[in-house]
């Protein structure tokens, strides 16, 4: 019976919703009593998710919906400072035109309380790049605010 009210709930709040190629995933909003951890951190996930298709794409707009107005951006050949969103993504977009990261996955996946990120490594012919992400809260939705790739 429970599975069944999330399930509801998900549907009456459009939790998965697709845009052209890009899949939008809205979390649920939190609620005090903590009951519905499991559904935030499926969110997360999905988040999490998004961004591994599109760095494996090359295709930062996969995840682009859920970038930060300001987030910590780290890549080679850019110095890591805070960029706006539309900054971000030029400079995520042009480095994976030159640098492509096939099959990525992250290895490692925390959507615990606090700081929810993410990280895994991907070897490819011109080496190895070890990816990074974190989320934070922007209102009632997660948003990536820092990706670092080294």
């Amino acid at each position: 019976m429970k599975m069944r009210a999330w399930v509801l709930l998900a549907l009456a709040l459009g939790v998965s919703e697709a845009r052209g190629a890009t899949r939008v995933v809205e979390p649920p909003r939190v609620q005090e009593d903590g009951g519905d951890s499991v559904v935030v951190a499926e969110g997360i996930h999905a988040i999490f998710s998004d961004i591994e298709l599109g760095l494996a794409q090359g295709n930062p707009a996969m995840f682009s919906d859920h970038l930060a107005s300001q987030l910590y951006v780290s890549i080679p050949g850019e110095q890591g400072a805070y960029y706006s969103s539309s900054q971000a993504f030029y400079l995520l977009e042009e480095f994976l035109q030159r640098t492509r990261l096939p099959e990525f996955r992250f290895a490692t996946m925390e959507d615990g309380p606090g700081t929810p990120f993410a990280s895994g490594a991907v070897s490819g012919t011109r080496g190895r790049a070890q990816v990074y992400v974190s989320l934070s809260r922007a209102g009632q939705r997660w948003v990536i605010s820092k990706i670092s790739i080294y």
